[in-house]
């Protein structure tokens, strides 16, 4: 499990100092509202994302590791790394406003104290609304990401864990 936190912390950092002809064409597009946003993520658990303007026609990559307590006595972390396609929501006076949908995948480990340790993988999608502030430099959203995942354990009980299942997030970033 510690090798998998580092391994998602190096990723991180790796593409939060990242700065290619990519983020450039992003920044100077029209279609792209912010080049690059980093920020934390709300959901059953807290977590930390990243955003990154690719090609030139609105999509982004998207990175975020979560951790979410269990019951108190476990915890599941996951890595997600998606590719979004955004497009305006076209409402009069909110014209900042859009919404995306993409799909990915999504890496991490679970354990529960006496039960079971283990990792799990699978692909997700992902749809939602942002909001980019005109005047100052922050970034908001809210999204749906159903997943189904495949999960190997050290218990016969996690290798049941296998499933679907869904989760939400609210997310706050600053833009860059």
């Amino acid at each position: 499990m510690r090798n998998l936190i580092y391994a998602g912390l190096t990723i991180f950092f790796i593409l939060f100092f990242w700065n290619d002809a990519n983020a450039q064409l992003a920044k100077s597009s029209s279609s792209y509202p912010y080049a690059n946003a980093v920020g934390a993520r709300f959901t059953s658990g807290i977590g930390a994302t990243y955003k990154m303007g690719i090609g030139d026609d609105g999509k982004y990559a998207e990175f975020f590791a979560v951790i979410n307590p269990l019951y108190y006595i476990g915890t599941d972390m996951h890595f997600t790394a998606l590719l979004e396609f955004h497009n305006d929501l076209n409402i009069e006076g909110l014209d900042d406003m859009r919404w995306y949908f993409g799909g990915g995948a999504r890496v991490g480990s679970e354990s529960f104290e006496g039960l079971y340790n283990g990792f799990h993988f699978g692909p997700v999608g992902i749809i939602g609304i942002e909001y980019t502030f005109e005047d100052i430099p922050l970034n908001v959203s809210l999204d749906f990401v159903p997943y189904f995942k495949i999960a190997f354990g050290d218990a016969q009980y996690f290798n049941r864990l296998s499933g679907r299942g869904s989760t939400g997030g609210l997310s706050a970033r600053y833009i860059f």
